[in-house]
């Protein structure tokens, strides 16, 4: 006699796997030569983010760390042909409501709002706001 949860075992699993972060691959050399922290990565990735429709990217978070006391998310970025890492800066968002990333990771970030501060010769992304968390 077959298992009559079988169906509904094989359907919550696959319902699982299809909100992983898909897979891409990287081609930009500046992503290959430095890490996401780097000055020469965050204004490549920059230029790169300027060039794509927002409504084109998906973001998926990938951890957290603090560096200068600053709380950092770490997310992947990806869509139109863009496979790259972003160190988000979480602790100057004015609307993080305590957000933190703390056990999100690898969740899709949707409506994600950012903004990139160019002062002072650096190049850093902002936390804004986000939708909602797909988890």
């Amino acid at each position: 006699m077959r298992n009559p949860h079988l169906l509904t075992i094989t359907a919550i699993i696959c319902s699982i796997n299809s909100c992983d972060r898909p897979e891409c691959k990287n081609t930009n050399p500046i992503f290959e030569k430095y890490p996401p922290i780097a000055k020469e990565y965050k204004i490549e990735l920059a230029n790169q983010l300027n060039q794509i429709p927002q409504d084109k990217l998906s973001f998926w978070i990938n951890g957290r760390d603090t560096v200068d006391h600053k709380l950092l998310i770490r997310i992947y970025v990806q869509g139109n042909g863009l496979c790259a890492k972003m160190m988000m800066d979480f602790s100057q968002g004015k609307n993080h409501r305590g957000f933190t990333a703390q056990g999100y990771n690898g969740a899709q970030m949707i409506g994600l709002k950012y903004r990139i501060d160019t002062t002072n010769g650096n190049c850093n992304f902002i936390f804004e706001d986000v939708d909602h968390i797909i988890d």
